[in-house]
This record gives C-alpha cells, structure tokens and sequence, in this order.
C-alpha cells in the first residue's frame, strides 16, 4: 500500500499529460490550415471547363471510401473528374494512379482534375493509403 501511495501523484501526472497531449494533437488537426491549391491544377480545370466536350464525372469521397468507385467513359473525349470530398478532416486525404500519372491532393469541396487522351481499358485510382479505391474504364 504504501508503493502505490508513493506512486500516486506519478501517475495522476502522467494519465492528465497523456490526456492532455491527445486532447491537444486532436485539436491541432482540427485546425491546421490547407495547403494551397496547386496553380497547374486550376489550369487544367479551367481548360476543361472551355472545351465543352469534355466529360464531366463526380465522384462523392466520403469516410468509407469513394462513390460511384466505378466509373465508365467514352474514349477520344477528355475528362473532368470531380472528386468532390464532404469534409475536410477524413482518412482520404488524396486520390492517387500510377495508372492515369495521377496525385492529387483532396481539399474540402470540389477538386478537378483533367484527363485527356485515354486509351481504352480500365485504370485503378486509390486513396493514399491503399485503404479505398475504384475504377475508370473506358471504352
């Protein structure tokens, strides 16, 4: 009894620390401000928009991974995808294809990115970590 009463005040320290550190990491997160958005990326939206043939596809992200994760289009047109992220803070922080040569940091809200020249076939893109993913055929 008395090793516990000697060990006492230790350990209300470092469960508060512990307590405290997690609260403070968790609010820091929170909070931390995006990045800025990559100019190239604007540019190539912006391309986009002005050819109206262009396809337009939107892909919702939400915490459970991407929606529709498969998606068809046309060959010989390009390609507007919209991965259009709920909320800023989840597991799906980018999309990535080694496929399409694609990386692309996820903001809250919209987040265009260009694909043109597509060959026919299926293209897999994946979340950062390897956790979600879908498919982009064409046909």
């Amino acid at each position: 009894m008395k090793k516990l009463a000697a060990v006492w005040p230790f350990l209300t320290v470092g469960l508060t620390a512990f307590l405290f550190g997690g609260f403070a990491l968790f609010y820091i997160r929170d909070h931390m401000p995006e990045p800025q958005p990559d100019l190239a990326v604007f540019a190539q939206t912006a391309r986009a928009q002005q050819n109206s043939q262009s396809q337009l596809v939107t892909v919702d992200v939400r915490k459970n991974g991407f929606f529709p994760n498969h998606i068809e289009i046309q060959a010989g047109t390009p390609v507007l995808l919209n991965f259009k992220k709920e909320k800023g803070i989840s597991c799906i922080r980018d999309v990535a294809s080694l496929d399409l040569g694609m990386n692309v940091y996820l903001k809250k809200g919209d987040n265009y990115y260009t694909l043109d020249n597509l060959k026919p076939g299926t293209y897999e893109f994946h979340c950062g970590m390897y956790m979600y993913s879908g498919t982009l055929t064409v046909k």
